[in-house]
């Protein structure tokens, strides 16, 4: 085994390109020395390191999820939580709606069956000929005041 790689034999040992290997290097995933004539040499045992970091599949990818994979991945499981439990708040409010629309409906109706009754009380008080009892608590105005 070499002490040292050129780019294009750790790209051969990486079964990736000269490009994605450069990339690499630049985005410093992959330590390596620059040379004066503009190449790169990669010390084995850094190699060795970036390979098993860094394995791919048959198909040319990486085979764990990437970091940023995953991330999506749990966010997608707390958005569908969060739904799961906004469709639950949703249900517990329309039923209360429901509730609160059956119960506006009841008073409206008590309220105009006690109109109703105020209304027959205070005819059957007129055709006798008697004053309401309220009207007995509260004194005639005077027409000329």
């Amino acid at each position: 085994m070499a002490d040292f790689f050129t780019m294009g034999q750790a790209a051969k040992r990486l079964k990736l390109s000269k490009p994605t290997v450069s990339k690499h290097i630049k985005e410093g995933r992959l330590a390596a020395t620059h040379n004066d004539d503009g190449s790169y040499t990669i010390d084995s045992a850094e190699l060795a390191r970036f390979e098993s970091s860094y394995r791919k599949s048959k198909v040319g990818r990486p085979t764990g999820p990437a970091p940023q994979t995953k991330a999506i991945r749990e966010h997608g499981v707390e958005v569908a939580m969060l739904r799961e439990r906004l469709e639950e708040q949703k249900k517990a409010s329309d039923k209360r709606i429901q509730e609160l629309e059956k119960d506006k409906d009841e008073l409206r109706s008590d309220l105009r069956d006690a109109r109703e009754q105020i209304t027959r009380i205070t005819e059957s008080v007129i055709t006798k000929g008697q004053a309401p009892w309220w009207q007995k608590l509260i004194p005639l105005r005077n027409s000329s005041e």
